[in-house]
């Protein structure tokens, strides 16, 4: 049975994640100017850039968000307006 690693707040690690051995940190260096991580004088890449499929269905998210807000308060608008013109007496 493997021993299980806890947090310092006493929480377990993921299934997978192993500690790192003290002897290995020599090969980790930090560019103090980029502030970039390096593995054994090799740039570690920490960022994800989206492609353009992603990018398609992100835009195509938020419009949809934005017209089902907009179709939201129009609806809640007309609703206000039914509301106020059914109590309000004609002049």
């Amino acid at each position: 049975m493997a021993d299980v690693i806890l947090s310092r707040d006493g929480k377990p690690w993921p299934p997978g994640v192993e500690r790192l051995p003290l002897d290995g940190f020599d090969m980790m260096g930090f560019h103090r100017e980029t502030k970039a991580l390096h593995w054994d004088g090799v740039p570690v890449i920490t960022k994800h850039e989206l492609g353009q499929r992603e990018y398609f269905l992100a835009a195509l998210a938020a419009w949809g968000t934005a017209g089902a807000a907009l179709i939201a308060a129009l609806a809640f608008a007309f609703q206000v307006y039914a509301q106020w013109s059914a109590v309000t007496p004609p002049a």
